[in-house]
């Protein structure tokens, strides 16, 4: 940011002190270029509301707008016009608008905009204590200022206000359910839009639209900004950052405290993967973990901790063995047996893992089913295997990990 320099005992120029306020407004407009860019136009505040007895105004709150324009569209002082554009402020305060269906006939809509744009006032300062009438000097009598120029008493501007210039642009009346709203006029953005209807007195909060496709379809979106506190990627219908973009913007992996519980009402399952059971994983009650490595294995966490309490929980495959001996490699599955041929041998899976096998016999022969146990594991704590004798006859082993060594139990 440029600044003037003064130096003592140097004779007053209006160039330095007006140029100091060309340069304060550039620096102000070039940060609100870096936060906004070079083309867009920001609107703050400015909420519309019907009146608390409805009628055919409506109250608009103050607001600003940040807008492109050239930095003096007159001359400043003894500064000449600028045409240099930068970042400009406006400000508005409180006011009310009123409206009217004058131009339509029974039968008509119609659509107003309204709308905001950058404007530059020289007028004078509220609370001059002159009035704007400036005092000259007076080289004929030093000690008695000239009123005006000239000492013609003439009112001058003594001060330029960015402004944000509030207007209400009236669309082409229409057949009920065919108007269409007008577009903004040549450097201003739209703000609200408010269909009209013959014979209509009052405007309520649900007339008042915000500009944009959720008023009309296709329709540009009032820029809007919610602040610093607001959200802050909804997207530009409501006036904040483009929404992230997933495939692009974001790197890692989300911890396990932020990714929604399976059993949340209205939130997308999330299934966590992996090629060994998830007995030793964190979870929250409702979670999901499928077990990707043999046998597949779907999980769910009964109980929040770290560990959580995990339970395999899926449909038994059936499962008809034509060759033995027959090792079984599914945690959960009814195996049918056929003993036609002779005797058969079957070997559990791990009882290390919870599993559950079902066994019936479909034969109706006196040869024997003989129930493995995995070396080092037992049936009952103490048998090494279990014979099926009975035709028709059939059980369910469950596993204990619990137990030393790791055991099934059968029913």
């Amino acid at each position: 940011m440029d600044r003037s320099i003064i130096y003592s005992a140097e004779q007053i120029r209006l160039f330095d002190f007006l140029q100091q306020s060309r340069d304060l407004m550039v620096g102000m407009g070039r940060l609100a270029q870096a936060l906004f860019g070079s083309i867009n136009t920001i609107l703050t505040d400015f909420t519309a509301a019907a009146q608390a007895s409805p009628n055919m105004t409506i109250s608009l709150g103050s607001g600003q707008i940040y807008q492109w324009a050239a930095l003096d569209t007159l001359p400043y002082g003894p500064l000449a016009s600028e045409s240099t554009p930068i970042y400009q402020q406006g400000y508005a305060g409180q006011q009310t608008l009123s409206f009217t269906t004058a131009a339509l006939s029974a039968g008509q809509e119609q659509w107003v905009l309204v709308q905001c744009k950058f404007d530059q006032v020289d007028s004078v300062r509220t609370g001059d204590p002159t009035g704007g009438i400036l005092p000259y000097y007076n080289s004929s009598n030093p000690t008695q200022p000239l009123q005006g120029p000239g000492g013609n008493s003439q009112v001058q501007s003594t001060v330029r206000t960015g402004r944000a210039a509030v207007s209400q642009l009236y669309g082409t009346p229409a057949a009920t359910g065919t108007a269409t709203p007008p577009a903004p006029a040549a450097n201003n953005v739209p703000m609200y839009l408010i269909k009209l209807t013959f014979g209509q007195t009052a405007i309520t909060n649900g007339q008042i639209l915000k500009a944009g496709n959720a008023a009309s379809p296709g329709y540009a979106e009032a820029p809007f900004v919610g602040g610093l506190f607001a959200q802050h990627h909804k997207g530009a219908a409501f006036g904040q950052a483009p929404q992230i973009d997933l495939t692009t913007e974001v790197s890692g992996v989300l911890p396990l405290a932020r990714v929604p519980g399976t059993n949340t009402s209205g939130l997308l399952v999330c299934i966590r993967m992996g090629a060994s059971a998830p007995t030793a994983l964190q979870g929250n009650a409702g979670d999901l973990y499928f077990q990707t490595g043999a046998p597949s294995t779907l999980w769910v966490c009964e109980t929040s901790g770290t560990p959580g309490t995990w339970r395999a929980v899926y449909a038994k495959p059936t499962i008809r063995p034509v060759s033995f001996p027959y090792v079984i490699t599914n945690n959960f599955a009814t195996i049918l047996i056929d003993c036609t041929a002779g005797d058969v041998e079957l070997t559990l899976p791990t009882a290390a893992n919870q599993a559950e096998i079902t066994f019936g016999r479909v034969d109706t022969t006196a040869n024997k089913a003989r129930i493995n146990a995995l070396s080092g594991e037992k049936i009952k704590t103490t048998l090494d295997y279990f014979d099926i004798l009975s035709p028709d006859e059939s059980r369910t082993f469950v596993s204990d990990p619990s137990t030393a060594p790791d055991t099934w139990w059968f029913f």
